[in-house]
């Protein structure tokens, strides 16, 4: 340190000056930089501040959606609910008592924790509207269970009071929810 003030004193007045100046532009430098970095840290933490705060919310709703879930499972009925074996044969069913002339596809099954969703095509020919409408009356006799997602249908080319088309139907499967 003393041979600092030693230095110091032997220069002149015009290198002091032009040390200190130099010294406050690199005081001066440092000082935007440092400002840069605090409005980024600034922002950072304002940023996970709100993801906090979102978190936080939604752990609070948390009981509340456990709440509206076990009522919701109070409405349905397990025993209604149908797993893809189960929902071919009721689906055949209740075909088979209206009489549509029907193919039915293999259901696709999408899995979740509490639920599962099938998804299956059923493809009705030649049938007439009388029996369409039936079956489609006995489809949303078994709503909520049994979902109609979508209806094609078109006349038949060589008889066109049969008509062809395809229904999309969507079921979901309860799974265990006692955990």
């Amino acid at each position: 340190m003393n041979k600092l003030k030693y230095y110091y004193r032997r220069i002149s007045l015009r290198e002091k000056i032009l040390l200190s100046g130099f010294l406050w532009v690199i005081v001066f430098i440092w000082f935007v930089f440092s400002i840069d970095g605090i409005k980024e840290v600034k922002n950072e933490w304002a940023k996970w501040s709100g993801l906090l705060r979102g978190q936080e919310a939604l752990l609070k709703t948390g009981p509340l959606v456990d709440a509206q879930l076990q009522e919701s499972l109070q409405r349905f009925n397990p025993e209604r609910t149908f797993d893809s074996e189960s929902l071919v044969g009721r689906i055949d069913g209740l075909a088979r008592q209206t009489g549509v002339n029907h193919d039915i596809s293999t259901p696709r099954t999408q899995q979740g924790d509490k639920f599962e969703f099938h998804t299956m095509r059923v493809t009705i020919r030649k049938t007439p509207i009388d029996k369409w409408l039936a079956f489609a009356d006995k489809l949303r006799e078994e709503s909520p269970y049994i979902n109609l997602e979508s209806v094609r249908i078109s006349a038949d080319k060589r008889n066109p009071e049969l008509l062809d088309g395809q229904f999309v139907l969507k079921s979901f499967e309860l799974k265990n929810i006692t955990d």
